[in-house]
Parts: C-alpha cells; sequence; structure tokens
C-alpha cells in the first residue's frame, strides 16, 4: 500500500502523536504492508485483540499504524481526503454526509470502544466493526432522520416499525399522516448499520424544535 493512498497514513501526518522510539525493528508493516520501522504489535494491541485475520503479512507496525490503534486515535471523528485529514463534531460529520463522496474516507467511531482508524477505506464510512458505502441515496433518509428528530423522536424509537404513540400524539394532527409515511421510508435503514451512523450524525438535532 502506498503510504500517499493510505488512510491512516494521512491522518497521522496531521494528528498523529510520536510513539515511543523503543524496540524499534525494520519490516514489513503487518496492517499497511510498507517496508518502514516496526513496534511489536503485541506492544501496541492486547492480547484480546480480535483483528489479526485483517492483517497482511509483517513483523509489526509502523509508526503510524501503531497511533492509528491508539486510545487517542480510538476517539477521531475524521474526513480524510488524499490531501489532508480533517476533525469532525457532530455538525460538520452531518454536512458530511450530504455530501457522499467516493474519494474520501469517514471514521466515525460509534461505542468509543473499537479501534475503527486502523480499518478506514477510501469511498466508504469506518464505523465500530464495519465499512458501509455512503450513497445518494442514503442522502434523503438522513434527511428525515434529521427532521423526526428536531421533532422530538427519540433515538431509539427510530429503530421502531412504528412512531410511539405517546410521542405522535404530541405532534400536530395534521402532521401524522405524513409522519407515518416518513416512517415506512426508514424501513430500509431499520436493524443497520446505517440508522446508528445518522443518529450518530444528528445528535445534536435533537428536540431543537416542534
Amino acid at each position: 500500500m502506498n503510504t500517499m493512498l493510505d488512510p491512516v497514513a494521512v491522518a497521522y501526518r496531521q494528528h498523529g502523536t510520536t510513539t515511543p522510539q523503543k524496540s524499534l525493528t525494520d519490516g514489513l508493516c503487518c496492517r499497511c504492508g510498507m517496508s518502514r520501522r516496526l513496534v511489536p504489535t503485541r506492544s501496541v494491541v492486547s492480547a484480546k485483540f480480535t483483528g489479526f485475520d485483517e492483517f497482511q503479512t509483517g513483523q509489526g507496525l509502523c509508526i503510524s499504524c501503531a497511533w492509528a490503534f491508539s486510545t487517542a486515535a480510538r476517539r477521531l471523528t475524521l474526513n480524510i481526503t488524499p490531501k489532508g485529514s480533517t476533525l469532525l463534531d457532530t455538525p460538520s460529520l452531518y454536512d458530511r454526509l450530504l455530501r457522499p463522496s467516493h474519494s474520501a474516507a469517514l471514521v466515525v467511531p460509534l461505542s468509543g470502544r473499537k479501534h475503527v482508524l486502523p480499518y478506514a477505506r477510501w469511498g466508504t464510512v469506518r464505523i465500530d466493526d464495519i465499512n458501509i458505502v455512503w450513497r445518494a441515496s442514503d442522502v434523503g433518509r438522513l434527511k428525515l432522520v434529521a427532521e423526526l428528530r428536531e421533532r422530538g423522536a427519540s433515538a431509539p424509537t427510530l429503530a421502531e416499525p412504528a412512531p410511539p404513540w405517546k410521542w405522535l400524539s404530541s405532534q400536530p394532527r395534521e402532521l401524522w399522516e405524513a409522519t407515518h409515511r416518513q416512517w415506512r421510508e426508514l424501513d430500509p435503514w431499520r436493524s443497520t448499520p446505517h440508522l446508528d451512523l445518522a443518529i450518530k450524525a444528528t445528535h445534536h438535532l435533537k428536540g431543537n424544535r416542534l
């Protein structure tokens, strides 16, 4: 993998911190496949790490890949392009998802407990356990989630097949039929990571107005 085309290397150049320079050896990085100075993999990931099946043959992790597994990197929400990397807050994540791009890599930790950045791929959004492709057809549903949350619908209820009566009855009656229709339009997202991502990206909108 060319480091100029590695999302992790791009992110490291702008946000990375120095990994302790100890036990360095020369060899192939088992994440990016580049010949680099390496740190032992076991000094970076714990014995409980389960992602070795996505590693390549190598002798350790290079400095940028080792940083990607750090606690600090695990919490970063990033928009990465070949030209640079930008930290995203929730409003800017929402705005970014309104403009799908096949040339960027988005990194969006949902739980904060998973390594996300090491699995960034161009043209995808990496959330906790999966890379998803975000298409123009997803933008309309994202806007629906935003509207419903602005009107006070809670995140857990959006996974339900119908709007909760307690919330619906608080809405103007003339909106009830349209609301049921909007709710059904989210059916393809139910029990999918796309809905989890949309909920994360609209957190700042919850209950702002009726």
